[in-house]
């Protein structure tokens, strides 16, 4: 593994050696309610994969599932029902717009966001899913793809994420940071019913127009947020000479001056209150995953959060 991998930038490698962690994120089978064949189990019945229950035959029904048992104990035909197994389409919305390039411990966020992109890809489709979803690059250009099993779609989808967090840019190149609902616009045509959608920000730019969009797509998904951050932006160190970089830019700020930040800390205790409440409101998985987290602690907030 060369020097970076997985601090940051991932390498496809990288993100190809996530299936073996993923298996830890395994969970069982849940009832959806689509049509589509599959692994995870649905209210219909029918034929299908696994005995439900008997019920009194009915005119049309197949005489070849009659349930000979219960027909010769209770002398009236009965005939068998089947639980049939579903395919759920699992999207994961990545957003790897340029204030995601930042860390001041453990790992990049766009490294954590692409990481626990891979773990979540690879956990669904070892569960028989079907996997896709939607990168946001730093310079804006959205990337889709759709919901497959074939492993070289999903390996080619690693390869783009890979790419993307492996970005360089150009000395004071302006950046390009599309607003959130815009980032949003590729889902439109990718919300399926029954499937689920992840998304994995650190949620710059929510707004009402986003929860609006949000709340229209739990009508037909389900959703989960994972919202990614780096301590740095909860609580600036104190000191009177902060130093700052970003592509050729310097900053020098006094972090000491509590007045002058007052403004800096609403907006981010605004945007957390914002999340924590459109969370509740939907009655949708919030996990919040720190760039200081250890691995450890990363895989069990996601166990939980899937619980």
């Amino acid at each position: 593994m060369k020097v970076g991998d997985g601090l940051v930038y991932c390498s496809l490698d990288w993100l190809l050696k996530q299936r073996a962690q993923a298996k830890r994120l395994q969970y069982g089978r849940k009832n959806v309610h689509s049509r589509q064949t599959g692994n995870q189990l649905s209210i219909y019945k029918g034929r299908g994969m696994a005995f439900a229950e008997s019920r009194p035959y009915q005119a049309g029904d197949d005489v070849r599932l009659l349930d000979w048992r219960v027909t010769a104990r209770t002398g009236k035909a009965y005939t068998k029902l089947f639980i049939e197994e579903k395919e759920r389409p699992v999207l994961l919305w990545i957003d790897l717009r340029p204030p995601m390039f930042f860390a001041t411990r453990g790992c990049y966020k766009s490294v954590l966001a692409a990481t626990l992109a891979s773990l979540l890809l690879w956990k669904n489709w070892l569960d028989g899913d079907c996997v896709g979803g939607v990168i946001i690059d730093t310079k804006g250009e959205i990337h889709t793809f759709k919901p497959t099993r074939c492993l070289s779609a999903i390996s080619r989808m690693l390869q783009v994420l890979a790419i993307v967090t492996q970005a360089k840019r150009i000395k004071n190149e302006r950046v390009q940071n599309i607003p959130f609902i815009e980032a949003l616009v590729g889902l439109n045509s990718m919300v399926r019913q029954g499937g689920q959608l992840i998304l994995i920000s650190d949620f710059r730019g929510l707004s009402p127009l986003v929860e609006q969009r949000l709340r229209l797509f739990q009508h037909r998904i389900s959703l989960a947020l994972v919202a990614i951050s780096d301590p740095f932006e909860q609580q600036l160190p104190e000191t009177r000479r902060l130093a700052l970089c970003d592509n050729g830019c310097f900053l020098t700020l006094n972090a000491s001056d509590k007045i002058a930040l007052q403004p800096y800390y609403a907006t981010v205790q605004q945007r957390e209150q914002q999340l924590t409440q459109l969370a509740q409101q939907l009655r949708i998985p919030l996990m919040q995953i720190s760039t200081a987290d250890k691995p450890t602690e990363q895989l069990l907030t996601l166990m939980r959060g899937f619980q």
